[in-house]
């Protein structure tokens, strides 16, 4: 077995970038994953039409182990298996997330069956992590979403319309957004209950982004909130996350402790029923507008 090597992520979108020009598809959003399949030299069978009885006797032997929470798997004899019981983004990214297996070439002395635990963009697993990032690259086109979303000022509208146009999840979209803007915006997930005799929210840390523009003015995001948002620390925002609604793009004045001293932010809330994302952006009178909801 070939040693595990620590790739980068610019050798990581290399790799994306060879297989969507191997499929002459670099401008074309949202990326046709079939035509990148069928370039990579790759099968694409329905994992319930194929059965695992058909499946090599190592694979089947690895699936058996989920019972019956399989999304996707790949096999050395270059078969890509897709569960179609899942469709629209997640059945996206699952595909993608095979051709990040298939691509990157010290993955190749494996093979892959993946579930939700595996296909979790917080995975500890570090092939399965490198296989995320390369699903992520591919998903929104290398530098073509960052590009996009930064000819609008800074809202919660962009990345929620742009998953859209590119078949990604919102939530993807939006950890996308606040990971890669020019502009100086930071993004808190929270669970979705409230916790403990203090109403408050408990923080998902590993799943909280912020731009380098925010981290060059106001600190690293994950030491300016800690692990839990309370009434007491945070009242603004737990007033927000309250709010039943999926989305909540009607700013909320969220003030934050920060390098620069006390910083005023707005706050807008997507709910996605698992998780409580709220995106915090500078007040911009220039620029582009859109609305998170279309009217």
């Amino acid at each position: 077995m070939p040693p595990i090597i620590e790739p980068t992520r610019e050798e990581i979108r290399r790799y994306a970038r060879g297989a969507l020009r191997k499929a002459d598809v670099l401008d074309v959003v949202p990326v046709p994953l079939d035509i990148v399949t069928d370039a990579l030299g790759l099968t694409k069978e329905d994992l319930f039409d194929v059965g695992l009885e058909t499946m090599p006797d190592k694979m089947k032997r690895a699936a058996a182990k989920f019972s019956g929470l399989i999304l996707g798997a790949l096999s050395k004899e270059k078969v890509l298996y897709i569960n179609s019981s899942e469709t629209g983004p997640r059945s996206r990214f699952t595909q993608a997330h095979e051709l990040g297996h298939e691509s990157l070439p010290w993955h190749s002395a494996f093979f892959y069956v993946d579930d939700k635990t595996t296909l979790d963009p917080s995975t500890k697993l570090e092939l399965e992590a490198e296989a995320n990032a390369f699903a992520a690259e591919l998903l929104f086109g290398l530098d073509r979403f960052e590009t996009e979303a930064d000819a609008y000022a800074p809202s919660l509208g962009v990345p929620l319309q742009l998953s859209n146009r590119f078949g990604v999840s919102r939530h993807a979209a939006l950890r996308r957004y606040a990971q890669t803007s020019r502009h100086a915006v930071a993004l808190i997930t929270m669970g979705r209950n409230l916790v403990g005799a203090q109403p408050g929210f408990p923080v998902i840390l590993d799943q909280c982004e912020t731009s380098a523009a925010f981290v060059e003015k106001y600190g690293a995001l994950t030491a300016l909130i800690g692990r839990r948002m309370t009434t007491v620390e945070h009242p603004s925002v737990v007033t927000l996350a309250e709010m039943s609604h999926a989305v909540h793009d009607e700013p909320v004045d969220i003030v934050l402790d920060t390098k620069r001293g006390k910083e005023k932010f707005q706050g807008h809330l997507f709910f996605n029923r698992y998780c409580r994302f709220i995106l915090l952006t500078k007040p911009r009178r220039l620029g582009r507008k859109i609305q998170a909801i279309p009217a």
